[in-house]
């Protein structure tokens, strides 16, 4: 008796929307001279690394930055592995899960476009809020920030 040759099973987890980061990212002229009077003040001399924090500084907040607040010129091209080093992943899930959460569809197009938002308002954050010098200021407001979330969650009722 022979048996019938069983199917082969697809994966029933569809795959994402999007497939990957973009190549690079493209800052605004006023983004680039916010990140000349950042570097100034805080003895932070790459870019790449203010950028992060820029990133991540935006992503802490549970809202889409305006679009109508920047410009689309791009005066400064960060090539993606140098603005992420070794965890481009990590930045990338970081914004894509961001992104779900706004209940927004997570195509490459409205990725990249969010990505470059991100960026710009975390920067105008960073600037805004970078009155002293030297690297202490930054470490300062990353500190702040995190106390402010403890309380924020500590004033949050359980459900």
């Amino acid at each position: 008796m022979s048996r019938a040759p069983q199917a082969k099973k697809t994966p029933t987890t569809p795959s994402p929307p999007h497939t990957g980061h973009p190549e690079a990212i493209h800052l605004n002229a006023e983004a680039k001279e916010q990140l000349t009077t950042i570097k100034r003040r805080t003895g932070i001399k790459h870019n790449n690394v203010l950028c992060r924090w820029a990133l991540t500084r935006s992503l802490a907040e549970p809202t889409l930055p305006n679009a109508a607040n920047h410009a689309t010129d791009t005066a400064l091209d960060i090539e993606w592995r140098v603005f992420t080093g070794t965890v481009g992943d990590l930045y990338w899930a970081l914004l894509v899960q961001h992104t779900a959460d706004l209940g927004l569809e997570c195509t490459d197009t409205t990725l990249t476009a969010n990505l470059r938002l991100h960026l710009h308002r975390g920067l105008s954050y960073i600037h805004g809020e970078t009155t002293g010098h030297g690297l202490d200021t930054l470490l300062k407001l990353g500190q702040q920030r995190w106390q402010q979330h403890i309380r924020d969650q500590s004033a949050t009722p359980l459900t």
